[in-house]
């Protein structure tokens, strides 16, 4: 009986268990909103999936995109949110980012010239469950074609 609470604890805080469940976090899109000679502004979406049967709080969500540069991935930017209420269910999270910076911005002239850009946005959120914080990480890889809607 003693190990009883023990192991429900357990399972509740890793995820894995029978109450709280992590929620899947995924990058459903990646586009250009925005494009100026000194600013390059895009929309990070994220698609989380909580399959818990109450809601979930983000302490923290934060994430790097990253440009393909030949072979090398090159630091372009970094989005963060904090406090994010998440339903059960399916939810959908836009961040907005930009480039500000000029000589970063004239590295990528070469890139922006061939009409697409191949990015790579990777973070992790940080829960909050009962005063436990679990890290999620999440990866995406796509490519934006450079057209402005």
């Amino acid at each position: 009986m003693f190990w009883l609470p023990l192991i429900l604890t357990g399972n509740t805080v890793s995820g894995c268990g029978l109450f709280v469940k992590d929620p899947e976090i995924t990058v459903r899109d990646t586009v250009l909103t925005s494009l100026t000679l000194s600013t390059l502004t895009l929309a990070v979406t994220l698609a989380i999936m909580n399959r818990n049967l109450i809601g979930v709080k983000i302490k923290k969500l934060t994430f790097s995109v990253f440009y393909l540069d030949g072979e090398d991935w090159k630091y372009l930017t970094c989005g963060s949110q904090e406090d994010l209420a998440i339903k059960t269910g399916a939810n959908e999270i836009t961040i907005p980012v930009s480039v500000d910076n000029m000589k970063l911005m004239s590295a990528l002239v070469f890139i922006l010239a061939q009409g697409t850009i191949t990015v790579r946005v990777k973070g992790e959120a940080v829960l909050d469950i009962l005063g436990f914080s679990p890290k999620i990480p999440f990866v995406h890889i796509t490519a934006i074609p450079l057209k402005l809607p």
